[in-house]
């Protein structure tokens, strides 16, 4: 089964979230984050002031400064920090760039309208509290299940 592509800043920005969940309210510093992923500091930096800009995190300037999260981690969903990145969710046609509709009949449309709400609804559903104490899960195997005998 195919996964899903998220885009390199929204990768980031969730990434960052959930450190600062589990930060626990002390400040956390790019590079630490930078570091701990081992992601581009410069492309992490311009994230976090979009985190910043959308209320999620707030910056701790001066000597010791980096980032905290603006509110309870149990208060913000993975929605919220991605609609942060990506803003929200496009209307309209799937091909366009524009949003706008298509001349041709589309069955498609309606699909991924489905798909959308579905994975909008399971992320709102998750907030950063839920993933920064939950132990990470086991890998999926991929391929038959072997019998247990």
């Amino acid at each position: 089964m195919a996964r899903m592509r998220w885009s390199k800043a929204t990768r980031f920005a969730l990434h960052a979230a959930l450190e600062l969940a589990r930060a626990g309210g002390e400040r956390v510093t790019t590079q630490q984050i930078a570091d701990t992923y081992e992601i581009s500091l410069n492309h992490l930096a311009k994230v976090m002031g979009q985190l910043v800009r959308a209320g999620i995190a707030r910056g701790v300037r001066g000597v010791g400064g980096g980032y905290r999260l603006a509110r309870d981690p149990a208060r913000i969903t993975l929605l919220d920090v991605v609609e942060a990145v990506e803003g929200p969710p496009a209307t309209g046609c799937s091909v366009r760039d524009d949003g706008a509709g298509c001349r041709a009949p589309c069955s498609l449309r309606p699909e991924l309208d489905e798909i959308e709400a579905y994975a909008a609804q399971r992320l709102k559903a998750v907030t950063l509290a839920q993933v920064a104490v939950a132990p990470p899960k086991a890998p999926r195997r991929r391929g038959r299940k072997l019998p247990v005998r």
